[in-house]
C-alpha cells in the first residue's frame, strides 16, 4: 500500500485499511480567489456532512476511514483549508475567523445550504464557530479532540510553534508521542526522516506559523461563544490524548447545553482513526438521532 505522507498529521494514513464503499471523488473550487480541494462521497440528495481537519493536516491525513463509513448514509465532504493539503497555499494573515466565512463561502459555491460538521482539532474550533456565526446553516456538531479554549496565563506559544511544526527529528519524535496513543512505530532515525521530508513536502508551514501567532494576539477563542451553542453535539475524545486532555472535553460537555461525550480507550489525538470502528459507528448513531 502506497502511503502519501504530506505534513505530520499525514502519519495517520497509516493505519488505514481497505473499506469498500464508494470512492471519494476529488473536486476543486474557487473561494476568495483561491483554489480549494474537496473530496466528495455519497449521494448528494442526503444530508450534508462536512468534514474539519485540524492544524498541519488535510483531508486525506485526517479522515481515511470516515469518509467511506459515512457516505453510505450520507453526503460526505472532506474539504482541504486554505493553506493546506491540496489547496492554494497564499501568503496570507491565517485565522480561525478566516476559516470560518472560507467555509461558509465554499458552502455558497458548492450550492449547500446547511450541513452537519465535523472538526478534529482546530477543525472542531472552527466548527464551533461557524456555528455560532451562521447557525442558519450549520446542523449537528462532532468535535473530535477540539481545540477552542482560550490557554492559561503565560502559556509558550513559542513551545507550541516548535511542536507542531518540527524541523528535527527529535521534534518529530515529540510530536508523534503526543498525537498517538500507540507511537512505537515512529520512533526509529528512518521513520522520523521520511515523516520530516513529509513536513517539508506538505508545505504548510508558513499557515501553522500564522495561526499560532495570531492564536496568541486574536480574540477568537470559543471560551464564551461555545455556551450559546445550540446544536446537538457530539464531543469525540481519545483517552489518552497527549495534545487536548480529557479535561477539555469534559469542559465542553459542560458548556454545550445537552452535549454527548464519547471516550476512547487506547487512542490519541485522532479517536477516528486510531479507533475508527468505535468512532464511525457512535458518530453514524448520533447522526440518525
Amino acid at each position: 500500500m502506497k502511503i502519501d505522507l504530506k505534513g505530520l498529521l499525514f502519519v495517520i494514513a497509516l493505519f488505514a485499511v481497505s473499506i469498500t464503499a464508494q470512492a471519494p471523488q476529488e473536486k476543486f473550487a474557487t473561494v476568495f480567489g483561491a483554489k480549494v480541494r474537496y473530496v466528495e462521497a455519497g449521494d448528494a440528495a442526503k444530508p450534508t456532512v462536512i468534514l474539519i481537519h485540524g492544524l498541519g493536516g488535510s483531508t486525506d491525513a485526517g479522515w481515511p476511514l470516515t469518509i467511506p463509513a459515512l457516505s453510505a448514509e450520507y453526503h460526505v465532504i472532506g474539504i482541504d483549508l486554505i493553506g493546506f493539503g491540496k489547496s492554494d497555499k497564499p501568503m496570507i494573515n491565517y485565522r480561525i475567523d478566516f476559516y470560518v466565512d472560507m467555509l461558509d463561502k465554499f458552502m455558497s459555491e458548492a450550492r449547500i445550504e446547511k450541513a452537519s460538521l465535523i472538526g478534529n482539532s482546530m477543525g472542531g474550533w472552527i466548527a464551533v464557530n461557524f456555528a455560532a456565526k451562521y447557525p442558519a446553516r450549520a446542523e449537528k456538531l462532532v468535535l473530535v479532540a477540539s481545540g477552542g479554549y482560550a490557554p492559561p496565563p503565560g502559556f509558550d506559544f513559542g513551545t507550541l510553534a516548535l511542536n507542531m511544526n518540527p524541523s528535527t527529528r527529535e521534534g518529530i519524535k515529540a510530536g508523534m508521542k503526543a498525537l498517538l496513543y500507540n507511537s512505537a512505530p515512529f520512533m526509529s532515525d528512518a521513520a522520523a526522516d521520511n515523516l520530516l521530508a513529509a513536513r517539508i513536502a506538505a508545505g504548510d508551514g508558513y499557515a501553522i506559523q500564522m495561526l499560532i501567532k495570531n492564536a496568541e494576539f486574536a480574540n477568537e477563542y470559543f471560551d464564551e461563544r461555545v455556551k450559546t451553542i445550540k446544536n446537538p453535539t457530539l464531543i469525540a475524545w481519545g483517552k489518552q490524548d497527549g495534545i487536548s486532555p480529557l479535561v477539555l472535553a469534559e469542559r465542553l460537555n459542560k458548556d454545550i447545553a445537552g452535549s454527548e461525550l464519547a471516550v476512547f480507550d487506547q487512542a490519541g489525538h485522532f479517536p477516528q482513526v486510531e479507533k475508527a470502528a468505535e468512532f464511525n459507528k457512535r458518530v453514524l448513531e448520533f447522526l440518525a438521532k
